[in-house]
């Protein structure tokens, strides 16, 4: 592997730029479809300025760790599990009274990947 392939991404203008004259020269055998904006497949969001009451943090963190496994449950499990610790340690963050352990955290997203087939999904 050329180590200069893996320093750059390109960007979509780079992309655009770099296509723009093969599609436009085969525009009767391509289709391109522009949607104005990214559609995810399922974009969570845990904002950093809210706090969870520690009430309702068990049943929050819960809920939205299995949504996160739940939408992506194509993906291999490790992916998936680097998903949920992200997203668990965000609630963490933002979570009042420490309600959660680490430990009770990793058995919450264990358990969010073991059920993820038959977790049904409301976004």
């Amino acid at each position: 592997m050329n180590i200069g392939d893996s320093l750059f991404v390109e960007t979509e203008s780079s992309l655009i730029r770099k296509h723009k004259q093969l599609l436009w020269d085969n525009k009767n055998e391509f289709i391109m479809l522009d949607l104005g904006r990214d559609i995810p497949i399922f974009k969570w969001f845990i904002s950093n300025k809210s706090t969870w009451e520690s009430y309702a943090v068990m049943h929050k963190t819960e809920w939205l760790l299995n949504q996160i496994a739940a939408a992506h449950k194509q993906f291999p499990e490790d992916l998936i599990k680097d998903m949920l610790t992200d997203a668990a340690k965000r609630m963490r963050n933002i979570s009042k009274g420490g309600m959660i352990s680490n430990a009770g955290y990793e058995y919450i997203i264990d358990k969010a990947i073991e059920l993820k087939e038959c977790y049904r999904r409301y976004a």
